[in-house]
């Protein structure tokens, strides 16, 4: 348990920069706002899910599968954060060029 709160946080931590980076300031309020029906949705859904598993593989699969996942989320939420990133670092070298034509 001690294990999965750091891969928590750098979850949402990404999440929340993906959004802040990729939502036009207008958007945000409202993309913000529909997460967290979205996110207890999925929630409710999980939860249906992770006690079948438990049932049928036991508690301990289960958070190991749980580890797993959310070092695999932490992952591609730091990936696109880097993707994003160096996106951005090419669009300023390609304006810088083009104004020093």
């Amino acid at each position: 348990m001690i294990m999965m709160g750091p891969a928590y946080q750098l979850r949402d931590v990404a999440q929340e920069t993906i959004y802040q980076n990729t939502c036009c300031n207008g958007m945000l309020p409202k993309v913000i706002a529909a997460k967290s029906p979205l996110v207890q949705a999925v929630f409710v859904l999980s939860i249906a899910f992770v006690g079948t598993v438990a049932d049928l593989f036991g508690v301990r699969f289960v958070y190991l599968f749980s580890s797993f996942m959310l070092l695999l989320t932490a992952l591609i939420g730091m990936a696109g954060l880097m993707y994003n990133k160096h996106s951005i670092e090419i669009d300023k070298t390609s304006a810088e060029r083009r104004e020093g034509i």
